[in-house]
Formats: C-alpha cells, sequence, structure tokens
C-alpha cells in the first residue's frame, strides 16, 4: 500500500498538461496497434506464418499462426505448424495441447494425418514425463507401423527405466534394421549394454553413437563405459576433454557424476593425492546437499 500510495502522490506533482500530452501519445499509439491488427486479420496469416517459419522465424511464425487460428480456429495446417513450433520452442504442454486438438478434429478428408500427429506427440510426451500417455501412443503407432523407429525408440526407453533391459534390446534391435544409424538410439543401446554387463559391446556401440552425433553427454558415458572395462588412462583423457566446458553446463546431479567418475579414474591411475583432494571435495558437497534437503523438508 506504501508503495501504491507514493506512486500516486508522485502523480499528483505531474502538471496536467504533461498527463494530457502523455494521454494523447497513449491514444495515438493505441489507435496505431488497432490498425496494425486490423491490417493484419485482413492479410493472410497463415501464409505468412507459413513464410516465416520456411526462414526460420519461429517467433513471427507462432505469432501469424495465433492470428489465424484466432480468425479460422479449424484451420489444421495452422494449429499443426503451431504445435511444431512450440516443441522447437519447448513449450511442450501447450504443444500437446494442440496436438490432441487435431487428433480430436479427425473427420474423413479434412487432411489431418493421425499417425504423423501421433509420432510428432512422442518427444513432448517424453520431455514432461508423460510417461503412461507416451506408452499408449507409441502402442498406437506400433499397432499400424510395427517398425516405426521413433515408437520403437521411445518404447526402448520406457523398457530401460524399468529395468526391463532385454526387453529395451528387442526393441533396439528391431529399430537398427530400418535405421542403423540413430544416433541417440546406439547411446541408449550402449547403456543398456552396460547394465547387462557386456562392456566390449557398449563400448562399441558408444563410440559408433559418438561418431554420428558427438555431445558431451555422449563423452561422459564413453568414459564412464571405458572405466567399467578397465581402460582407466582412456576414460581419464575423455574425462578432461570434458572438463575443458566446465561443469557449470551441465546440472548438479551430471556435473556430480563427473567429479565422482573422476576421482575413481584418479584413483585407478594411481594419481592418489588428486583423488584424495576430489573425495574430499565430493564429501564436503554431500554433506551440504543433504543438509539443505534436511533444511527443506523441515519447513
Amino acid at each position: 500500500m506504501d508503495l501504491i500510495n507514493s506512486i500516486f502522490e508522485l502523480a499528483l506533482q505531474i502538471p496536467i498538461g504533461i498527463l494530457a500530452g502523455a494521454g494523447a501519445v497513449f491514444a495515438c499509439v493505441l489507435t496505431g496497434f488497432f490498425i496494425f491488427l486490423h491490417l493484419v486479420k485482413r492479410m493472410n496469416p497463415y501464409k505468412r506464418a507459413l513464410r516465416f517459419y520456411e526462414r526460420g522465424y519461429l517467433d513471427k511464425a507462432l505469432m501469424f499462426t495465433a492470428v489465424e487460428l484466432d480468425k479460422n480456429p479449424d484451420n489444421r495446417k495452422a494449429l499443426e505448424m503451431k504445435a511444431d513450433i512450440e516443441v522447437k520452442r519447448n513449450l511442450d504442454e501447450a504443444a500437446l495441447n494442440d496436438y490432441y486438438r487435431l487428433v480430436g478434429f479427425k473427420r474423413p478428408g479434412d487432411g489431418v494425418n493421425v499417425l504423423k500427429i501421433k509420432k510428432k506427440m512422442l518427444l513432448p510426451l517424453y520431455r514432461n514425463e508423460h510417461l503412461l500417455e507416451l506408452h499408449t501412443v507409441c502402442s498406437e503407432i506400433l499397432k499400424s507401423e510395427k517398425n516405426d523407429p521413433d515408437a520403437l525408440y521411445y518404447m526402448a526407453v520406457l523398457y530401460t527405466g524399468q529395468m526391463y533391459y532385454r526387453e529395451a534390446v528387442r526393441l533396439l534391435e528391431k529399430l537398427f534394421i530400418k535405421k542403423p544409424d540413430m544416433a541417440e538410439a546406439r547411446f541408449l543401446y550402449s547403456v543398456v549394454l552396460c547394465q547387462e554387463k557386456d562392456f566390449s559391446k557398449a563400448l562399441s556401440e558408444i563410440k559408433r553413437a559418438r561418431s554420428l552425433h558427438d555431445e558431451d553427454l555422449y563423452r561422459i558415458i564413453h568414459a564412464a563405459v571405458l572405466y567399467l572395462s578397465g581402460k582407466y588412462h582412456d576414460a581419464l583423457a575423455i574425462l578432461r576433454s570434458v572438463s575443458r566446458f566446465g561443469t557449470a553446463l551441465f546440472n548438479q546431479k551430471k556435473a556430480y557424476f563427473i567429479k565422482r567418475l573422476n576421482a575413481f579414474c584418479l584413483y585407478r591411475t594411481t594419481e592418489y593425492e588428486q583423488a584424495a583432494s576430489l573425495f574430499k571435495l565430493l564429501y564436503n558437497e554431500t554433506k551440504k546437499w543433504r543438509a539443505q534437503s534436511s533444511k527443506e523438508a523441515n519447513k
């Protein structure tokens, strides 16, 4: 209330002429805005959205799809484009709402490819951890296309999370028949093979994944597989290449995993002093996190 009163008092000190001038300016801006909206509605917003989308101007494309859908709520193409952009912008819940709306629109001859829409739903469902829905959608896709790579991949992810490793291996091997160079599937395969303690094959798969798409997470898992294979110096070399970018790039769990793996590698390569220093750091961090967690739990 004090802040509101202060603003009110300040407003009372402004000369009336200035307020009138400001009001005129505001009225002009408002008029211009309404003219702009009127012109936008008169042009073809969908074609403008499509043009911006093809050029990579996603925010502008999203704005024009919204204008188009306000004018024509049943424009399936505009709604699909809007959902696709929302996925690219990590607006997954909004995208899923739009995809479900598209599936609900399905009528004979309306041009909506329900199977294609369901395939597009897989990534946002996974990212938002809607795992039951993800399983349902994957099953529906696989009923129509039993070897669809994306559905097989996400089903394998679900089985891995539930520790059904043999089933995950079966699905991934089926996937590779149709899409052998799917990097994320090769990465997942290496993780599953580690759980099955087939480290030699896991090493081969993570190398292949990195040859297709190299990123820091793949390097970390590569180092972990090398460590499990007893190749400690090689694991340490890869970890040092990751550490060049700094653990600030990773979330807390990933950063902790890197430090822990690094400490074990240092110990195994007889660099005891560095290993001890890193283990001490990890101990202090763990102690601090537990204290914070306990404090938050008692709130």
